[in-house]
């Protein structure tokens, strides 16, 4: 009997050690992090890591080196795993959450609720209900809002893409190197005294005499970090970092819709502002351009074969569609986004055609 109980408390102290490694850094990204703890999140009422969220399709690969690398791809620092296959980002544990067992004292009998194996990877731990595996990216520091010169910090201001808050786009929508100077200043170039930044890599530019920002949104709905600068807050997604100028710009240059465009032989006339949709309104040959024009959109469409290019539209300031006629006739009155390449023309808005049709 004596021997049997022995035995019995080898192999568990064996498995102890064993399962305690598992709640380590694993994978290629490994060396980029180094374990926190187990926090407690607050699900229903709150998240604790709200920059970025993923999980693989119905969870079944999730493990650490799978929930670290993607949290790295966001430039996120830190990266919090619960439920055995969620992977949650974020620059700090918002909402009073706090780290409950410190790396150091975490054990499979001392867990803090990270108790769930990873779904795909059962001999690694991922958390628990409502309870977070929390690392650290050790590659660069915590990101912060960032002080401009000669720019004030205005807040977190919730967007929509089919309303733009800030109606310019600058840089064609997307910059892998975005920063939030690099945003101001682009916008500042361009006679605009309002800036945002969003979604980490997108930047929005505005007058603060026609824009109303309504009221700030907390902080942490921005805390997606900068693709251009981990260390620099860039909105999130549906949310911009706003700043605006101090002092004053040169003038905007006002933007509205050519009203006729030539190709070749072809001209194209303006037909109004239409209202577009997920399910398009014109549905034939499609591209975008970080330098759109409506020059370049009526080239594009005049090239199509037979009917195919009799319209085209621009949209969203980047985005050009051509077709045989509009499924949707209903006009709108949101085609106020500059062009991408030429901020004097209009090229629609967000769902909302610049239409042109062929003479």
């Amino acid at each position: 009997m004596f021997r049997s109980t022995s035995l019995f408390v080898f192999v568990s102290s064996v498995i102890l050690v064993v399962q305690a490694q598992t709640y380590q850094p694993t994978g290629p990204n490994a060396g980029n992090w180094k374990l926190l703890g187990c926090a407690n999140d607050l699900y229903p009422n709150a998240r604790a890591l709200n920059a970025a969220y993923s999980e693989s399709p119905n969870g079944q690969s999730t493990s650490i080196s799978s929930c670290l690398a993607y949290c790295d791809s966001q430039g996120a620092y830190l990266t919090g795993i619960e439920y055995g296959y969620q992977c949650y980002c974020g620059p700090t544990l918002d909402n009073g959450s706090k780290i409950k067992v410190d790396a150091s004292a975490l054990s499979p009998s001392n867990n803090g609720g990270c108790s769930t194996p990873c779904k795909g990877d059962s001999s690694q731990n991922c958390g628990g209900p409502n309870a977070l595996l929390v690392f650290q990216n050790t590659q660069h520091a915590a990101p912060s809002v960032k002080q401009l010169s000669g720019q004030t910090y205005k807040g977190c201001y919730g967007d929509s893409t089919n309303n733009r808050l800030l109606p310019y786009v600058y840089q064609g929508n997307s910059n892998p190197s975005m920063t939030p100077e690099l945003c101001a200043s682009g916008c500042t170039s361009r006679g605009y005294d309002l800036s945002g930044t969003e979604y980490r890599y997108q930047c929005f530019c505005g007058q603060s005499s026609s824009v109303n920002l309504g009221n700030a949104l907390s902080a942490q709905s921005c805390e997606s970090t900068c693709t251009g600068d981990s260390t620099s807050f860039c909105g999130g997604p549906g949310t911009l970092t706003v700043y605006q100028r101090q002092g004053s710009a040169p003038p905007p240059t006002s933007n509205k819709p050519k009203q006729s465009v030539t190709s070749g032989s072809k001209t194209y006339n303006y037909q109004g502002c239409f209202a577009d949709g997920s399910s398009r309104s014109l549905t034939g040959a499609t591209f975008s351009d970080p330098a759109m024009t409506a020059e370049k959109c009526v080239a594009f469409c005049a090239g199509q074969s037979g009917n195919g290019g009799r319209y085209a539209g621009l949209e969203y300031s980047t985005e050009c569609y051509c077709g045989s006629s509009p499924k949707n006739k209903n006009t709108a009155s949101n085609c106020n986004m500059a062009c991408a390449g030429d901020d004097t023309e209009t090229c629609g808005g967000g769902y909302a055609l610049t239409l042109y049709k062929v003479a």
